[in-house]
């Protein structure tokens, strides 16, 4: 049985609990805004800072209030630390992104979904994309149309077989 958007979300937000467990970390996910963010911290607790400092050698220092934040705006990732230094594995932060990008795309689908089913935003006010081409947003139907224009469909070859 196949997970819905907010199946899939929830199995990322299990991995990456996981992965901060592992390494002393918390999480907040926020979709509330835009764009959507992800920030990582340290656990914030005493036995988690002497846990870090002992382990600072392989994840790598960072300091109680820093921040790892990330964002996606206008489809590009962008992430930076804030508040002190904030240093892990090349390794971690690939699967911390790799996990975000699946959590925002998620969230992005179980957003939409739920704005279409409860009829939230009327088909009208949807938003689309400009259509370069006639301005009547059925792009894909045009190039649809113009590429088999130019391509023999399959009945015409079994039509030229049968004489």
């Amino acid at each position: 049985m196949s997970l819905n958007e907010s199946g899939k979300f929830t199995t990322q937000k299990k991995k990456l609990q996981g992965i901060c467990d592992e390494h002393n970390l918390v999480f907040s996910f926020s979709g509330k805004t835009y764009p959507t963010t992800l920030v990582i911290k340290t656990t914030g607790d005493v036995s988690g800072q002497m846990s870090m400092l002992e382990e600072a050698e392989d994840d790598g220092y960072r300091s109680p209030d820093a921040k790892l934040v990330f964002s996606i705006k206008d489809g590009e990732l962008d992430y930076g630390v804030m508040g002190g230094a904030f240093r892990i594995s090349d390794n971690l932060i690939s699967k911390i992104k790799t996990i975000y990008k699946k959590m925002h795309y998620f969230w992005l689908q179980y957003y939409h979904r739920e704005l279409v089913i409860n009829d939230v935003v009327s088909a009208n006010d949807m938003p689309t994309f400009d259509d370069e081409d006639d301005e009547d947003g059925d792009i894909v139907t045009e190039v649809f149309d113009d590429i088999s224009d130019d391509v023999d469909l399959i009945e015409d070859f079994d039509d030229e077989d049968d004489d």
